[in-house]
């Protein structure tokens, strides 16, 4: 049964999104945040037990988000190269790759890197699904489809967090739940049978430009 559709505006030549369709890009963002949820709480956590200096957790913290803005800004040209699905798939095997490290053991070098790498997974993940459900949900209900987004994402890191409860901190179980739920992520999305949206128009970010009309607002973005 469809209750989710493609914009109509198109000269009316909208295709219907099958609700279970919609449903599979929902469902593996929210795998991948219960993943994500236990890993966030893990890390900081098993650098605490092993007796590592604070100022870890923050430095791997700062890798996250310069690997995050690198994944904002190379996300789109890999989309353009080959497709939504395939990004997707990509980037889940990212973090799979960055949860191993982390399970390698402590080491907080490494854990900079791997962090880094996860962070470059994720938003790009996030640019994907987001652009994906914008292209196939009609404006109508693009709100309430964002919202059963967020919110499933959100319950997902919510699992995750709790999860860390029960498991052994100083053993590698956390790294290889997040790895599961990120590789049972892929399926959904591997399956589906949605349409796939155009390649997207390449744009740029202007920083002079942006620099001259508000250059504290340019050093609030990149110091967050």
């Amino acid at each position: 049964m469809t209750i989710l559709e493609r914009d109509q505006d198109k000269n009316g030549l909208g295709q219907p999104a099958p609700a279970i369709a919609i449903a599979s890009i929902l469902l593996s963002m929210a795998l991948i945040a219960v993943g994500n949820g236990l890993m966030f709480a893990y890390i900081p956590v098993r650098l605490g037990a092993e007796g590592f200096d604070p100022t870890w957790a923050g430095l791997i913290v700062t890798g996250l988000s310069a690997g995050g803005l690198a994944g904002c800004i190379l996300t789109g040209p890999l989309v353009r190269r080959v497709g939504h699905a395939r990004v997707f798939m990509v980037l889940s095997a990212l973090i799979v790759l960055s949860n191993a490290a982390v399970g390698a053991g402590p080491h907080p070098l490494p854990w900079i890197a791997a962090r880094a790498l996860y962070g470059f997974a994720i938003c790009g993940l996030f640019i994907v699904a987001q652009s994906w459900l914008n292209d196939v949900v009609a404006n109508a209900i693009r709100g309430r489809v964002m919202a059963i987004f967020y919110v499933a994402y959100v319950a997902g890191l919510g699992v995750g967090y709790s999860t860390l409860a029960l498991i052994d901190i100083r053993a590698a179980d956390a790294p290889l739940i997040g790895i599961a739920f990120t590789a049972l992520s892929i399926l959904p999305v591997g399956l589906t049978r949605l349409a796939q949206p155009p390649a997207p128009q390449a744009a740029s970010v202007a920083l002079g430009r942006a620099w001259r009309i508000s250059p504290v607002g340019v050093a609030g973005m990149l110091a967050v």
